[in-house]
């Protein structure tokens, strides 16, 4: 499965997480020029990168507005981009198992795809941590819970590092590509607490806020 060694991901909002991937990037993927970047957050983070982007998002500045749901094709050719980015925007479609694969259609060599660990998501439930605006968002949690009104944006999938391990796992075989996992590595003062009283399953799926996923086409 593993491709080589990386930096693993460690970063607390949007900014650093575009840091860090361009960093990843430029690091491991020097062959990349061009880069699609899909549901990069509508607006261009990415636009002094010192790359070619190309931008998808539902609404806000992109170079294309699609709603992901709504396509049959992404409007590009095989192969068209070095590099396809698609960073925590899986969880969010219904049509995941399709986007995913028009991902690899259009990517020449390389892919980078986050996806949130949803069980993380059960502690403040557990904790009983109300959000302030429940109304709107749900008692716990905006992408699982049940808002008043219809909400906009919503996790279709429930995620766990388990289930996108063994999904990663079984595509490789199936669809001709080599990848690598990266976990965030936790190194506050509760964290470390908290390991010591988890088994090493449990520490990785209650403790682990997202996961990197660095595809390589075969």
């Amino acid at each position: 499965m593993s491709l080589t060694k990386y930096l693993n991901p460690n970063y607390s909002n949007r900014q650093e997480r575009n840091d860090y991937v361009l960093e990843l990037i430029t690091k491991n993927f020097s062959e990349t020029k061009s880069i699609l970047n899909i549901g990069g957050g509508q607006k261009r983070y990415l636009k002094n990168s010192g790359f070619m982007v190309t931008e998808i998002d539902k609404e806000g500045d992109n170079d294309f507005n699609l709603n992901l749901d709504d396509i049959d094709k992404l409007p590009f050719e095989n192969n068209s981009f070095d590099t396809v980015l698609a960073l925590d925007v899986l969880e969010h479609l219904e049509k995941f198992y399709f986007i995913f694969e028009e991902i690899l259609r259009v990517s020449k060599k390389n892919i980078v795809i986050s996806l949130p660990n949803s069980v993380i998501d059960l502690i403040p439930i557990f904790l009983n941590k109300k959000k302030r605006d429940k109304n709107n968002q749900g008692v716990y949690n905006k992408f699982y819970g049940l808002p008043i009104q219809e909400p906009n944006d919503r996790h279709r999938w429930f995620l766990t590092v388990s289930d996108i391990e063994r999904f990663f796992e079984i595509k490789s075989k199936n669809l001709n590509f080599q990848y690598d996992i990266l976990l965030p590595k936790g190194n506050s003062l509760k964290l470390r607490l908290l390991s010591l009283f988890l088994s090493k399953r449990l520490k990785k799926e209650l403790l682990t806020k997202y996961c990197w996923i660095l595809i390589k086409k075969l």
